[in-house]
């Protein structure tokens, strides 16, 4: 018998939107009717950063990282242009205001217990 091709419950039509971004959270493997897999987005270490490109507004979603973290947005000259502190991070969503920002290229920096985490973003009005 020949594979199967990977089936989503949603589908996304490119052409529609200038950009668009999916976050999956959870993931079910059923093979002949039976799920065999279920991966859960949420026991992932680290942060997901959103939208990509950002307009107006960058979320942070913190996944299995617990405790509290230090999150600084850098521009591409190396200058601080956002530092804030949490006390905890755990399953959390933070939303920074991106409207005042240049257009660029900026740097998500989250340092939580001793491990940093960088992650890029694109403003762009």
């Amino acid at each position: 018998t020949s594979p199967q091709p990977i089936r989503f419950g949603r589908s996304f039509n490119a052409k529609r939107y200038n950009t668009f971004n999916v976050v999956v959270d959870d993931v079910a493997l059923e093979v002949d009717g039976t799920i065999v897999g279920l991966f859960e987005n949420e026991n992932l270490p680290g942060v997901q950063v959103y939208p990509n490109p950002a307009n107006s507004q960058i979320t942070l979603a913190f996944n299995a990282m617990q405790g509290a973290a230090q999150v600084s947005i850098i521009d591409a000259s190396g200058k601080v242009v956002n530092q804030t502190s949490f006390n905890e991070v755990s399953m959390r969503q933070f939303t920074f205001d991106s409207s005042n920002l240049a257009n660029g290229l900026y740097t998500v920096l989250v340092d939580q217990a001793g491990n940093r985490i960088s992650q890029r973003v694109l403003v762009q009005h």
